[in-house]
């Protein structure tokens, strides 16, 4: 007899997204958003961004070569999911253009693991100070 495994889902906060995605992404999953320069790819994923990132699960959202993350949180801050006060608490934007124009991607993988690492020990160390 084979038990199947159940699936735990994460919602979008997309109206009607979750339905057709049969509850919402799969968690654990990769996803890959693709798309027409302007199609929506950017905040589609701050929507889900925004959605789930918790004090006990943040989000870090790493950019390479697109808008600076300057101009990316001017556009969002329109949208009723843009929460400003998650900002560096729940919600981290990284920018890896100068590692990526470099060329070395091993530097920009560097970057990556060392981001995850420190918005890790910061959010314990927040959830534990509350």
């Amino acid at each position: 007899m084979t038990t199947k495994v159940a699936i735990h889902r994460l919602a979008t906060g997309v109206p009607g997204l979750d339905e057709v995605l049969g509850g919402g992404l799969p968690e654990f999953s990769f996803n890959l958003i693709a798309g027409q320069p302007g199609c929506g790819k950017t905040t589609l994923a701050h929507q889900i961004m925004f959605t789930q990132a918790s004090a006990e699960r943040p989000a870090l959202y790493f950019t390479v070569l697109g808008e600076p993350p300057l101009k990316m949180l001017r556009y969002q801050q329109q949208f009723d999911f843009f929460d400003s006060q998650a900002l560096n608490h729940r919600v981290r934007f990284v920018n890896l253009s100068e590692e990526a124009m470099a060329g070395d991607l091993d530097r920009v993988l560097r970057r990556i693991v060392e981001e995850a690492a420190t918005h890790r020990r910061w959010s314990s160390s927040t959830r534990s100070a509350r």
